[in-house]
């Protein structure tokens, strides 16, 4: 039953009494709204303490609260006001939602190649009024110009990729450019958090011969191991932070029944010294 997993979830909260009591009654009011309004076809919004929250359903919005806020997985420290962030893959931004909940005065960047998902991006910088959350609808990979992503054709799909076999069969035409290139925009990078269902080999690419890793202090990165059709070299993929001085730590479910996994990979630079 919904209601006992929610009560699992908020109680599992690492914080005091009263945030587990509100994130459960949020839990159980998103399930409420779930069966009263099942429209994918327009923006929905609900508020987490002082965060709007937006997306197609409430049933996504759900889904993303609990992967992002009820996890902490994007969770870092600084000790600065106003850190760097990068959203690589920012979908409808509860991710940025939740940057904002711990660094408000936060410079964020976030990249999504969904139209839709952009749309909800724009909705929920202008509900909150935040400032300094810049939006780029392209698609980020190893080379500027013009690429093809598949979708299911849901509106805010979590599983948009610029890999058919990763996603639906609708496919999309949008403009592709190198996150390298913006980082030298910015100088310091204080945190990269990264799930854009596969394109991930193709961004480390990048930044790894433009030798723009070493401007990012802590990075945390979805890895999508074994997509069907895409050869899969996990084992290179961390040796290139390695040789550029990060270390790291590996967090992901096994399933024996299927070869396909997500693993998420959190990175922190090695001060030299």
């Amino acid at each position: 039953m919904e209601i006992i997993k929610n009560l699992k979830a908020a109680r599992n909260y690492k914080d005091n009494i009263g945030i587990r009591i509100y994130i459960f009654y949020f839990l159980m009011k998103m399930d409420v709204l779930k069966l009263l309004n099942k429209r994918s076809d327009k923006l929905l919004s609900c508020t987490f303490l002082n965060q709007v929250l937006v997306g197609y359903s409430y049933k996504t919005i759900k889904f993303l609260f609990c992967e992002v806020f009820l996890t902490s997985d994007y969770s870092f420290s600084s000790s600065k006001k106003s850190p760097v962030i990068i959203d690589c893959g920012a979908n409808v931004g509860i991710s940025i939602a939740y940057f904002k909940y711990l660094y408000p005065k936060s410079i964020i960047h976030a990249y999504e190649l969904s139209p839709y998902s952009h749309k909800a991006l724009q909705e929920l910088v202008r509900l909150n009024r935040y400032t300094d959350v810049h939006l780029y609808n392209v698609a980020l990979a190893n080379k500027s110009g013009e690429v093809e992503f598949y979708s299911d054709g849901a509106m805010g799909s979590t599983r948009a990729s610029l890999y058919k076999n990763r996603s639906g069969n609708l496919p999309t035409l949008v403009k592709s450019q190198q996150l390298s290139q913006y980082i030298t925009q910015f100088g310091t990078v204080d945190f990269v958090k990264m799930d854009v269902e596969g394109a991930e080999v193709l961004i480390l690419e990048d930044l790894s011969e433009s030798k723009q890793l070493e401007r990012i202090g802590e990075m945390v990165i979805e890895y999508h191991h074994n997509i069907e059709g895409v050869k899969s070299d996990f084992s290179g993929f961390l040796n290139k932070f390695q040789n550029a001085g990060f270390i790291y730590k590996l967090k992901g479910n096994y399933n024996e029944s299927k070869n396909y996994q997500d693993i998420l990979v959190r990175l922190k630079k090695i001060e030299n010294g």
